[in-house]
């Protein structure tokens, strides 16, 4: 848990539950699924998502709304890319059930990348 650092996770397996209320989380997925679970939450930070292509573990994004959502390689809603501020709350689900990794925020922007 951080106040106002940043937060990092990189690779594919292990059992993490990580909160910020003003820092920026970051997750770099790797491999093709996640062995373990990733529960990541953010009040006011942003979320910077890299899912690797071909990734089966089960992945939910999501923001309450009021965020810009910036989405490369995936499809996150009915623009793709969309960059507009609004209020409406959002969830992007990437891979198979169960979802074993979850990353949310509340007011910060979203940027997902599918490499």
């Amino acid at each position: 848990r951080a106040q106002n650092g940043p937060i990092s996770v990189s690779g594919s397996r292990g059992d993490f539950d990580v909160e910020t209320q003003n820092g920026p989380i970051s997750v770099d997925l790797q491999g093709t699924s996640w062995d373990g679970k990733l529960d990541a939450r953010a009040k006011n930070g942003p979320l910077s998502v890299r899912v690797p292509t071909g990734f089966t573990s089960g992945v939910e994004i999501s923001s309450d709304g009021r965020s810009p959502w910036n989405c490369r390689g995936i499809d996150c809603g009915d623009q793709g890319s969309d960059r507009r501020w609004n209020n409406t709350p959002r969830t992007v689900k990437i891979g198979n059930d169960p979802v074993v990794v979850r990353i949310s925020t509340v007011n910060g922007p979203v940027s997902i990348d599918n490499r």
